[in-house]
């Protein structure tokens, strides 16, 4: 067992870089690296190759089928969460990077707190019941106890003001 673990070593330190280039290569991602060396390893471990002469064919085909399970967990994970947003909420999960998401947020929290600000409570709350809640104008109505031409009246009037002052500050949107 000693002498397989240190050739198992030595295959390791041997054949790190060529098996980091290739999953470079298969673009698996930073974070996901050192899981599937792992897994790659303990595979050699389980069940070594017959002949050593084909170490490095070995590894390949080892390294490319854990990176296609990979990409299969991730597409079910994928699958599973969008089927939970469209059955458990109202939500769409979207395909773009978190962060231009999270900037997209931060800006219309911003537009929220400007409004708050400097629109009347009524407008207000009809934008935020129909931007935030998700609401139509007739349920805002009727949770309002307004009518539902008001309730429109109060949206259009508010979003006008508030496109017209991103107008005002399209030059500069750190004004928000």
């Amino acid at each position: 067992m000693q002498d397989e673990t240190c050739s198992i070593h030595e295959i390791y330190l041997q054949y790190k870089g060529y098996v980091l280039a290739i999953l470079h290569y298969h673009r698996v991602e930073p974070h996901d690296i050192e899981d599937v060396l792992q897994e790659v390893f303990l595979s050699l471990i389980k069940n070594p190759p017959q002949n050593p002469k084909t170490i490095k064919t070995y590894l390949y085909r080892t390294i490319t089928n854990h990176c296609i399970d990979l990409y299969r967990r991730k597409q079910t994970k994928k699958k599973h969460l969008h089927q939970y947003a469209v059955d458990f909420r109202r939500y769409r999960i979207p395909d773009e990077d978190p962060a231009v998401v999270f900037s997209r947020v931060e800006q219309i929290q911003k537009i929220f707190d400007w409004m708050e600000e400097a629109l009347p409570a009524y407008m207000v709350t009809a934008i935020k019941l129909r931007y935030q809640e998700n609401l139509n104008n007739g349920q805002i109505a009727q949770k309002l106890k307004k009518n539902k031409t008001t309730v429109a009246s109060y949206i259009s009037t508010g979003m006008k003001t508030i496109r017209e002052k991103q107008a005002q500050n399209n030059r500069d949107p750190e004004v928000w």
